[in-house]
């Protein structure tokens, strides 16, 4: 096996980066374990030549990690360990400094990946950060055949690359400012009619960042499936009332949205109670579900106000908290990074979230 691809689910990402790879001649394979003693046993049982790891990390995802490689380079010395995408951008310094992994890809990995195991394969030398820095890829070739997942009745897909990993938890983490990008919507569907039986899917999970309401409303009109997807608040109100009793969620923040298409807005009780009044009757039969973002003390007592109106709709509203708070990730006079710099990175992150948002994808 050239390529095993590690994660701990079998993401769009993953799989448009295996698609990639095969196109090239590789051949591929996928570990969606997170137990990481059945990574251990499952890539020693595959023996693959290169072994790529996605994964957001954290210490106890370094020890643990760590612990693994090692053993695993035991065994299988010739292998070659890659960590790629989100956690490999923003952590990379950490990263280079583990000894068992051999190269870190930075930045959008779906083209620069296959290239560097290209490479690898044919016994071309690479420095390790050589890969850390990547253009955008462009959409000139964007194989729409595959730009969705299936798996038990969910069918996953993206409509645009404004969260640049296709990664659902980038919603939580403003890490990068990179252009808003849309993918052809018509393209996008002849690809989903070509290539799936929609028999066996329940429902469409749109993992975009913010999905645009035109987007929502067309895949309905399509496909009747319910559709779950992030929205901006202020959407809400230009989705179809064709979408009435169609079971979708639709989730949105409730006191503050990111940075993306739009500057920072933050929403006062009587604005949301407003907005949800004019589209209580258009979408009732589905889920609208909040996020709390903490910005400030003052965000915390607004919490208060904020519940007052969402107990007025609670047949429409389904809050799930997901608690915030913005602290910096670099030290004072620390020195920004290149790579920071290259993708603007925000120098703060969201972290210490609690949150059940996964339930509703």
């Amino acid at each position: 096996m050239d390529i095993v691809f590690i994660n701990s689910t079998l993401t769009l990402s993953i799989k448009i980066l295996s698609n990639n790879s095969e196109r090239l001649g590789m051949s591929t394979a996928f570990i969606t374990s997170e137990a990481f003693d059945q990574l251990e046993r499952d890539v020693l049982k595959i023996k693959p030549k290169i072994l790529a790891i996605s994964w957001n990390f954290n210490e106890t995802i370094y020890k643990f990690l760590c612990l693994s490689l090692k053993k695993i380079k035991k065994v299988l010395p010739d292998t070659k360990i890659i960590i790629h995408s989100y956690g490999a951008t923003y952590d990379w310094k950490n990263l280079s400094e583990i000894a068992e992994i051999d190269y870190i890809v930075g930045g959008e990995p779906d083209k620069a990946l296959p290239e560097l195991c290209q490479k690898l394969l044919n016994k071309e030398k690479i420095n390790k950060l050589d890969y850390l820095n990547n253009p955008l890829p462009s959409f000139e070739n964007y194989d729409y055949d595959n730009n969705w997942v299936l798996t038990n009745g969910i069918l996953v897909i993206a409509t645009s690359r404004n969260c640049i990993y296709w990664n659902n938890r980038c919603w939580y983490c403003p890490c990068y400012k990179l252009p808003y990008r849309q993918l052809d919507l018509n393209k996008l569907i002849e690809g989903l009619k070509n290539n799936v039986d929609f028999t066996q899917v329940k429902r469409i999970t749109i993992i975009d960042a913010e999905t645009m309401p035109d987007t929502i409303n067309r895949l309905y009109k399509e496909f009747h499936k319910p559709i779950h997807a992030f929205i901006l608040f202020k959407d809400l109100l230009k989705l179809s009332s064709e979408l009435k009793n169609s079971n979708s969620n639709f989730i949105f923040g409730s006191n503050i949205e990111r940075e993306g298409l739009h500057s920072n807005v933050i929403y006062k009780p009587e604005v949301i109670d407003l907005v949800l009044d004019k589209v209580k009757e258009n979408l009732t039969g589905n889920c609208i579900s909040t996020t709390i973002l903490v910005n400030s003390k003052e965000d915390e007592v607004n919490h208060s106000e904020l519940l007052k109106v969402f107990a007025k709709y609670k047949d429409l509203i389904n809050p799930n908290f997901c608690y915030y708070r913005k602290t910096p990730r670099l030290t004072t006079g620390e020195e920004i990074p290149n790579i920071y710099k290259k993708y603007e990175r925000n120098p703060y992150v969201w972290f210490d979230c609690v949150t059940n948002m996964e339930d509703a994808l």
